[in-house]
């Protein structure tokens, strides 16, 4: 596999190249990495956050703080450690002040020890690729991370109907964030190659279950 560095040189130089690489690697989704761990006065959100095909974010949330007393408080989708709880969801609606209806989201309940090991998967996968805006999950480690992203998030009926949005701002705009170099950029067909191959949730089965634990 073509080392961080070499990636990194390679999305500088030649970022239709860099594509084509992201595009070889992933089978289902790519991720985007934020880490707010070392943030001063760190309020609402999750200390690491996951932007799942440049739409679905996913915090991992440590606890319960001055901005998010309560659940319904908590961002959309989250991992929260609970070890009573470890292993079940519960559905939550997120009054947003201009929006006409509440915003449907998913809390993933697991175990303290899972949530230590979730968080060293993503602290390494940032080690290694920095603030890549597209690793896809081909340069993931089989290890907790990905069972969790796998067998819970994209699996959860309030994922999928966000999923609805993946690459609603297209991959030309996640790539035009990172450090191109300032005469190239990606073509909006290498974009449109990308979203015909992984965008796999074309047509997500939508639920009108009501919120609560499950």
């Amino acid at each position: 596999m073509i080392s961080p560095r070499d990636l990194k040189t390679l999305r500088s130089e030649d970022p239709k190249g860099f594509l084509e690489q992201v595009r070889e690697h992933t089978s289902k989704y790519v991720l985007g990495l934020e880490d707010h761990r070392f943030d001063r006065g760190l309020g609402w959100g999750g200390e690491l956050r996951l932007i799942i095909n440049a739409n679905v974010e996913l915090h991992f949330v440590a606890g319960f703080n001055a901005e998010m007393e309560t659940a319904a408080e908590l961002p959309q989708f989250c991992v929260f450690p609970d070890d009573a709880q470890a292993g079940k969801t519960r559905k939550t609606l997120l009054e947003v002040p201009d929006l006409a209806e509440p915003v449907r989201g998913t809390i993933f309940f697991v175990s303290t020890d899972e949530y230590r090991c979730l968080c060293q998967d993503v602290a390494e996968i940032l080690e290694r690729y920095g603030d890549f805006e597209l690793v896809p999950d081909g340069w993931l480690a089989t290890g907790a991370l990905k069972q969790l992203l796998e067998k819970r998030v994209l699996e959860d009926s309030e994922v999928t109907r966000e999923r609805r949005f993946d690459f609603r701002r297209g991959v030309v705009a996640v790539l035009a964030a990172a450090p191109l170099a300032p005469t190239e950029s990606p073509e909006s067909d290498e974009a449109d190659a990308f979203l015909a191959r992984h965008s796999d949730v074309s047509s997500p089965v939508l639920t009108d279950d009501d919120p609560g634990a499950s």
